[in-house]
């Protein structure tokens, strides 16, 4: 049983010193090596959410890119479904008035501050009192920069 614990001990050894003789080889010949990493476009957009307080004199909507890696030549675009957008009274739903939202919205490397689009009311045709709602739906998309 020694004898078979000293001969495992032994080839241990004899492994473990083989291993270390690369490492203690003269290195002749120097190498580069290149290295590579690609970034992958991928952007946070924070669209206002919940109810948008309009005032008679109209008001806007804030945008912003809060983290992004973006192509140098993408741009990002938000856009709503329709300029125009019906509000109508909550329990009167034949009182209505329209919003028309202002330009699109763009994000480039370049450009990632807040960005606002107005919205302006029309109200000709109020004659009830009280809280006018509607929904706007937005698309995001990312676009190749003409250069």
């Amino acid at each position: 049983m020694k004898r078979k614990s000293i001969m495992a001990l032994g080839l241990a050894a004899v492994l473990a010193m083989g291993t270390c003789v690369p490492v203690l080889a003269e290195n002749t010949k120097g190498g580069d090596v290149n290295l590579s990493y690609t970034a992958a476009e991928s952007y946070t957009i924070e669209i206002p959410s919940g109810v948008q307080a309009i005032t008679e004199s109209g008001g806007s909507l804030e945008f912003k890119l809060t983290e992004g890696v973006l192509d140098p030549n993408h741009t990002i675009t938000i856009a709503p479904a329709s300029k125009d957008v019906d509000l109508t009274l909550q329990d009167h739903l034949e009182s209505k008035c329209t919003v028309t939202l202002g330009d699109n919205v763009t994000f480039t490397n370049d450009k990632r501050t807040p960005q606002t689009m107005s919205v302006t009311l029309n109200k000709d045709n109020v004659t009830v009192a009280g809280e006018y709602t509607g929904i706007v739906t937005f698309t995001v998309t990312s676009d190749v920069t003409s250069a």
